[in-house]
């Protein structure tokens, strides 16, 4: 294995990074494995911070499973949210938690078979309407 020492130099504004690795490849390929990472460090921070799910308390290998597989549903759909908001030009006004935290007041019951919506604030039905959501 070799040590490489890449010095990308990124327009005059940004200066040098340097990235210390043992990969081999050219500095296009390594940046690019770079940028995989931090994004899968984002993931990470996302499902901790903004899921709040960075504890388990599970007590079997079953349990740790099934709380592993809803977590990675929970980070899907955290994703799409952003995506959504992303491609709304809505991030300015709107954070993923705070779009989680306003959808999850929408209630819903199942009266005699038949799914119903409860009423919902203004505030949630205009942010529905903006993502164009079907509730």
């Amino acid at each position: 294995m070799y040590l490489i020492m890449l010095y990308i130099r990124f327009l005059a504004i940004f200066g040098i990074l340097v990235i210390k690795t043992i990969m081999e490849g050219n500095v296009e390929e390594i940046y690019a494995t770079y940028k995989q990472r931090m994004a899968i460090e984002q993931c990470f921070d996302t499902l901790k911070n903004t899921l709040n799910q960075d504890r388990s308390y599970m007590h079997s290998d079953t349990e740790f499973e099934a709380w592993c597989f809803i977590n990675h549903i929970s980070l899907i759909l955290g994703y799409r949210i952003f995506n959504t908001l992303k491609r709304n030009n809505l991030l300015k006004t709107n954070s993923l938690k705070d779009v989680i935290a306003i959808l999850s007041k929408i209630r819903k019951s199942k009266i005699n078979g038949i799914w119903r919506t409860h009423e919902t604030t203004k505030k949630v039905m205009e942010l529905v309407k903006k993502l164009n959501l079907n509730i």
